[in-house]
């Protein structure tokens, strides 16, 4: 695959407020700045007049050549103030840089997010849509709402409940640096069948190699290959454990969201509660075989204190946030105690039991840490963004990666013009100038 273009860049984008060199990733349906449309209106109207008398052929074309210049004026006015539907996005590449340019409907025509050349990369297909899904859970445990993934990428939220011999419902790829990330939506090959497409998948294809080639990066293959996300790609266990011990979300909210959706770690192996574990403790330093002939009793105790902290956490966050109900954190607490008896009671395995390893920082997978990426940059445009605490906790970069694109000066009079020179094109000109 070669990284040239495949088509001449014109002069000027569309819209004034789209940086030059700006590529089109998935073109809108909407909102263009097209002014060809009233042609097909206006000068059919007034040769429809001809036939009937109401004017002479010389009076029709010289009345078709005014309108076909005043369409032509309009298009840099419509080019100020036109406004393209939400699916639009656009890819501007740079040496230092890659950056996704998302339409958005308040304050402004767009929104830019940025990943930067230096610790940049780009995730497989797999990967992608396993981040883009956790990504979905974590604003939602965080108690924020899993559609402000728009402004960075993504916009139609696929079913939890596929069947396993469908393919994935959506084909992505997400970019990403130590700050920041977000989604290039591959929709042109959900049908890859489709014909009519073919431009669109070779055009995407082209700016995705010139993408990954800016992060120093291999492009994934679109569209590659169907079927489930694979266990291998998931979230961890311990990946939650790590949110919850770092305050992205409570452990509760964590393990409602991620039940099914996560992979066992090492010691949800060993110690088998048969359910998800998002609460740290320590004992999730130890290996398998030192969980495995340490005495239960012993672990149970050091379990609930971990337990008992991390409630007394949640419950506090409850409170911070205002809930207006009775505390769920303790009914997860109580529920939690009964695994814990239970584990209690298993016979002990009579080795010498081995002391908990000093505790270490903890880590996140490449998934879990794409997906931590997303939605915090997801939220850096509205009023309660995840980034501050999470710069805190994961070390991530403070300063918003997501800004936004303002409106041109002067955006009322261009569509002002826009709408007089529209009313001539189609009503003026060809049923009172030539009437």
């Amino acid at each position: 695959m070669t990284n040239e273009r495949t088509k001449k860049r014109v002069s000027l984008p569309a819209y004034s407020w789209l940086p030059r060199g700006a590529e089109v990733w998935s073109a809108p349906v909407d909102g263009r700045p097209n002014t060809w449309p009233r042609l097909w209106i206006g000068v059919p109207l007034i040769w429809s007049r001809v036939p009937f008398g109401h004017v002479s052929w010389v009076w029709a074309v010289a009345a078709s050549v005014f309108v076909t210049v005043i369409a032509l004026a309009a298009w840099p006015l419509r080019r100020r103030g036109a406004h393209p539907d939400e699916n639009a996005a656009w890819v501007w590449t740079g040496k230092s840089a890659v950056r996704l340019i998302r339409p958005v409907e308040d304050d402004g025509p767009a929104v830019v997010t940025q990943v930067r050349a230096v610790g940049g990369t780009v995730l497989g297909l797999e990967r992608s849509a396993a981040a883009v899904q956790a990504a979905r859970r974590l604003l939602t445990a965080a108690e924020a709402v899993s559609d402000q993934l728009q402004p960075i990428g993504h916009t139609d939220p696929a079913p939890d409940d596929e069947a396993d011999d469908e393919p994935p419902a959506e084909i992505c790829v997400v970019l990403h640096d130590a700050g920041a990330a977000f989604v290039l939506e591959a929709a042109a090959f959900y049908t890859v069948a489709d014909e009519d497409g073919d431009d669109d998948r070779e055009r995407q294809r082209a700016v995705l190699a010139r993408a990954a080639a800016a992060l120093g990066a291999e492009p994934p293959v679109l569209p590659g290959r169907g079927g489930r996300v694979p266990e291998e790609a998931l979230l961890t266990a311990d990946d939650l454990r790590t949110f919850a011990d770092g305050g992205f979300a409570s452990a509760q909210r964590l393990e409602r969201e991620f039940t099914g959706q996560v992979a066992d770690g090492p010691s949800d192996i060993a110690l088998e509660f048969g359910r998800v574990r998002a609460w740290p403790s320590r004992v999730d330093a130890m290996t398998i075989g030192q969980l495995a002939a340490a005495d239960p009793a012993k672990i149970s105790a050091i379990l609930r204190d971990d337990l008992a902290a991390q409630a007394a956490t949640d419950r506090a966050r409850e409170q911070r946030d205002g809930a207006a109900t009775a505390s769920v954190t303790d009914e997860w607490e109580r529920r939690w105690h009964l695994y814990l008896e239970r584990y209690a009671a298993r016979p002990a395995a009579g080795a010498p039991s081995a002391g908990l390893p000093p505790a270490g920082p903890r880590s996140l997978t490449p998934t879990a840490r794409a997906a931590l990426l997303l939605a915090v940059t997801a939220t850096d445009i509205t009023a309660e963004p995840l980034r501050p605490a999470a710069a805190r906790a994961f070390g991530l970069g403070a300063e918003p990666a997501v800004r936004r694109i303002p409106w041109p000066r002067y955006r009322g009079l261009a569509r002002a013009g826009d709408r007089i020179l529209l009313a001539l094109t189609i009503f003026i000109i060809p049923f009172v100038l030539v009437g």
